[in-house]
């Protein structure tokens, strides 16, 4: 039994270490972002991709600690709440600079590929057959409807990704055909 209550605790303690690093990470990816908080790309927007992140990070083979420091670094590096092509790759070279300073230092190899290569493209369109990569374009793309665009099934990456735009795609048409 003490053996299970030392794991437990030892558990415990980097769960906590993990989760303050990650609430560090928010706060330097809040700082780097220069457009106002509430424009469309900013903190709330954040928070909605996490949320959905969370639920798609159920699906196999998801990592969450991955998809919640995509949700928070995405769009930090942000210009523009429209056109800014460049976004993706400022924000994978932000988490190369994170990297270098060793404020990721609690990711595996691994972990920090994953997000370097979800930050890079997440806004080009791309699809992605990697679980934590695919949860994590989905998550963005299901904030599409803030905007008014019903995001497209073959857009998502993952099942329930796709099965979502599916969805949100029978209740834009139902809409237009009942006049709602």
């Amino acid at each position: 039994m003490e053996d299970t209550n030392f794991e437990r605790s030892a558990h415990d303690h980097v769960v906590g270490m993990i989760r303050e690093k990650i609430e560090g990470i928010k706060e330097l990816a809040k700082k780097q972002f220069v457009m106002d908080s509430t424009s469309i790309h900013g903190f709330d927007h954040w928070e909605q991709v996490l949320i959905n992140g969370l639920m798609l990070s159920m699906q196999s083979g998801v990592d969450p600690i991955v998809v919640e420091l995509f949700a928070y670094l995405h769009d930090c590096k942000r210009e523009d709440d429209h056109q800014d092509p460049e976004h993706g790759d400022r924000a994978a070279d932000y988490v190369m600079e994170l990297r270098g300073s060793g404020d990721l230092d609690f990711l595996t190899h691994l972990q920090y590929s994953l997000l370097w290569e979800a930050c890079r493209l997440h806004h080009t369109g791309v699809t992605s057959d990697e679980p934590t990569i695919g949860a994590c374009f989905d998550a963005d793309r299901i904030e599409l409807i803030r905007c008014g665009i019903t995001p497209k099934s073959y857009l998502m990456s993952t099942a329930m990704g796709i099965r979502i735009a599916q969805k949100l795609e029978q209740h834009k048409k139902f809409i237009h055909v009942n006049g709602n």
